[in-house]
């Protein structure tokens, strides 16, 4: 079998995301792999073992594996408070108000548990050594997954790294057992780190000691924000995880020192490999160095032995370790950079070289070597962050062999520290020109006006189709590799597919109540046309809803511009994402229902603001518009912002929806009289028992009822009796607390999809991937860009005979 590993491989992630993606039940998975171990046995021992047999039992093997790593002990106490003892593995993070450690657990409630890890926050300081034996009792807590389509999933994350669990426990009741008893490894670690940390800091300024022990460390936290997110929008993310590139630097150079030496290369190698392998352990083998070690191991062991090396088919196999060991390692963004990074250098670089013959080279190689990793990194940079550089690659040829200088000089600073420490004065000074330089030239590049694109998430489907057509574009997908009757079942397929998408075609109205905890955002497209009502918000202002959920949400859907930005009423659970949202996007227009005070006062000032009172009305396009029927030109005097709320009904061809801001029973008694039945209400103040009036809502009579409301909330939101009256009335009632973002699309008729179903996430039926609906438009467009591509090679064949015979 031709790459028998990379084969392999992809049936084992096939496995994987089934299981991830489709419920399945336990028994079918038991039984399952049962049989395909005994099916299997039964070939081994007949000596009839085939590639058939060997792929189906690594798809088995990967539902089977995700299955017994899908959740740990742990949980089995979760939100009971029991006794735990556990050792100290990491430091995660450090503040004034708390430590954040990761631990691994040896035993809970008395009972024994097999070094499970969770996440353990100390509530105020005790500066735990790594590897001290810690005993306290908590809660444990499973993490969230998360409640707006696109955006970061704890749970996910944490699974990624075997940890099923988090607990908190105040510094006062946690005991230390055996902080002087530590072992070597753990000393090992603590004392590189702590030295690393402190090692450059006489000899380089703040920014650049921070990026350096960030990238020695494999640890992004070290750098400031802005930075990070410098080197993230030019493509550079790769230089701050250790990487192959970093592991390749590292032992280019001692195996050259050591040959230099005289020594010779058996030996050579296993003290490379050592290095490599301990300087793992003391970072905490991300994917990424994991990866790059079992490479470097595999293809320094292939020189000794004198055995060929398929780079493609060793790399495969370190994925196949990797997710057997941690099938969710899979999820890992650090995990999918690492390896579509090296398997895009191994697939694309001589086919990307071709295209500049008869140019040749190390020019040459470095810039087709750089392009074959953006072919394979950008879709997934693309994905997850929703940014692309179109300079990223000018960035990279400048400043990655810059990087490169200074990493090796900073690991030659780390060795001459403990032989002779006063000439780390000099190289200091170089490595603090060096990395000044890298930041000049990183900041002239990322200040050019056409740099930056922004591009929303595509869908899962929408990535795979995006390097499909990559693999298509560079030959590697070719419909002729297929027999005929495979390549006429592809044609039928791909030719009907497009029919389906045209018929399907329809205009419609979007409107996404995102769930930002105790607050509102409500974001409608319409058409062409980008609206936004509230920005979300939080009364405490570190706690920047609009930052980590509205933002990213926005970007996730590629919002470019807001047409508008209706905010309600200036309270913070309502408006506090304002002015980041202005920096953010070009927005056309400010509406609100009162002037503001405080920390918007500014605003009053922007030529975009504009006060709506009722009787006011928006045309949002043609086929929508947005009617304020509250509040009255008398209202100024009115001290209860709730009441000074926009209430207006937004119409879209008939429909109306009917938007409340958080107005209270007073505003309701006096707007009685003047509203009608509505087909979707947006209930006022969270559900609060101080709005929503059974005369009103009775009025007002909707099919459906939405409440945006933060998971247990101190205001104890929605009111019971609220929730009844609605459900009383004939409203299907949903809440963001329980189903998170509910989408709302109305076409010729309504359909409301929450994102989650009893807690848990939504699977989607196959027909929302087939035919079209405006959220998978590119995933169409480039089906039919795809199935153009495959009927145009399959041409010479009689496409109109296929169809006669399958029809006909």
């Amino acid at each position: 079998m031709k790459r028998s590993f990379t084969n392999l491989l992809i049936f084992y992630i096939f496995g994987i995301f089934i299981f991830y993606s489709v419920e399945i039940p336990d028994w079918l998975i038991i039984s399952s792999f049962i049989i395909t171990i005994l099916y299997l046995s039964y070939n081994i021992i007949k000596s009839s073992l085939n590639q058939s047999i060997l792929l189906s039992f690594m798809f088995i093997l990967g539902i089977s594996m995700s299955f017994l790593n899908s959740s740990g002990d742990l949980e089995a106490f979760s939100q009971k408070e029991v006794p735990i003892k556990a050792v100290v593995e990491d430091l995660e993070k450090k503040t004034e108000e708390f430590e954040k450690y990761n631990i691994k657990v040896i035993e809970a409630d008395g009972r024994k548990i097999y070094k499970e890890r969770s996440i353990l926050t100390v509530i105020g300081h005790k500066d735990l050594r790594l590897g001290s034996t810690i005993v306290f009792k908590a809660k444990t807590r499973i993490p969230d997954e998360n409640t707006n389509p696109g955006l970061f999933n704890h749970k996910l994350y944490l699974q990624s790294k075997k940890t099923y669990t988090t607990m908190s426990v105040d510094s006062n009741v946690l005991e230390i057992l055996n902080q002087e008893k530590i072992g070597f490894r753990y000393r090992l670690k603590e004392n590189s780190i702590r030295k690393i940390e402190s090692l450059f800091k006489p000899y380089l300024n703040e920014t650049n000691n921070s990026l350096v022990t960030s990238i020695i460390l494999g640890d992004s936290s070290y750098l400031e924000d802005s930075n990070r997110e410098l080197y993230r929008d030019m493509g550079l993310a790769h230089v701050l995880a250790v990487s192959g590139l970093h592991i390749g630097i590292i032992t280019s150079f001692l195996m050259f020192i050591f040959s230099r030496l005289g020594i010779k290369l058996k030996t050579n190698v296993l003290i490379t490999l050592v290095f490599i392998w301990s300087y793992g352990y003391i970072i905490s083998y991300p994917p990424s160095i994991l990866r790059a070690s079992l490479l470097f191991s595999f293809l320094y062991l292939s020189r000794i032995i004198h055995k060929p090396y398929d780079s493609l088919n060793i790399l495969s196999l370190a994925g196949i370790i990797l997710l057997l060991i941690n099938p969710y390692s899979l999820f890992s963004i650090g995990f999918q950079l690492s390896f579509a990074a090296s398997a895009s250098i191994i697939i694309f670089t001589e086919r990307v070289g071709h295209i500049f013959y008869p140019l040749k080279g190390k020019f040459i190689d470095t810039l087709s070597s750089l392009i074959a990793v953006n072919l394979g990194v950008s879709p997934l940079q693309i994905f997850y962050f929703n940014k692309f550089s179109i300079l990223g690659i000018l960035a990279n040829i400048i400043i990655v062999p810059i990087l490169s200088f200074s990493l090796i000089l900073a690991f030659i600073m780390i060795a001459i520290e403990f032989v002779y420490a006063g000439l780390n004065s000099y190289l200091g000074w170089v490595l603090n020109t060096s990395l000044n330089i890298q930041f000049f030239l990183l900041r002239l590049i990322d200040r050019s006006p056409i740099n930056i694109i922004r591009v929303f998430s595509p869908d899962k489907i929408t990535l795979a189709l995006i390097f499909l057509f990559i693999f298509i574009i560079f030959d590697l997908v070719d419909i002729k590799s297929f027999k005929l009757p495979m390549q006429r079942v592809i044609v039928v397929y791909l030719s009907l597919l497009i029919v389906l998408n045209f018929l399907s075609i329809k205009e419609n109205m979007e409107i996404h109540f995102i769930d930002v905890g105790q607050g509102d955002s409500i974001y409608i497209r319409s058409g062409k046309k980008d609206i936004l009502i509230d920005t979300g918000g939080s009364i405490f202002k570190s706690n920047n809803i609009s930052q980590r959920i509205v933002l990213p949400y926005l970007e996730k859907l590629g919002v470019r511009k807001l047409d508008a930005i209706f905010i309600s009423h200036f309270h913070e659970d309502h408006s506090q994402g304002l002015p980041m949202l202005l920096e953010s996007f070009k927005v056309g227009h400010i509406f609100a229902s009162h002037e503001p005070q405080g920390d918007y006062e500014g605003i009053i000032k922007d030529d975009r603001f504009k006060i709506l009172r009722a009787g006011d009305s928006i045309d949002i396009d043609k086929n929508t518009s947005f009617n304020v029927v509250w509040p009255r030109d008398d209202m100024e005097g009115e001290s209860n912002l709730n009441n000074k709320s926009m209430v207006g009904v937004l119409k879209y061809r008939g429909r109306k929806i009917f938007l409340t801001g958080d107005m209270e029973e007073e505003a309701e008694a006096s707007l009685i009289d003047r509203v009608e039945e509505v087909d979707i209400l947006k209930v006022a103040h969270h559900g609060s028992s101080t709005s929503s009036t059974r005369e009103f809502i009775e009025k007002l009579n909707a099919k459906a009822a939405i409440i945006s409301v933060g998971r247990n909330n101190m205001y104890k939101h929605p009111s019971e009796k609220t929730v009844n009256d609605l459900e009383e009335i004939g409203s299907e009632v949903y809440r963001t607390d329980r189903d998170g973002l509910v989408k709302l699309t109305i076409d010729d008729s309504i359909y409301i999809e929450p994102y989650l179903i009893d807690g848990k996430k939504q699977k989607r039926r196959i027909e929302d991937y087939i035919l079209y609906n405006e959220g998978y438009f590119l995933s169409n467009s480039l089906f039919l860009f795809i199935s153009y591509l495959l009927i145009k090679r399959y041409a010479q064949e009689e496409l109109t005979d296929d169809l006669q015979r399958v029809f006909f």
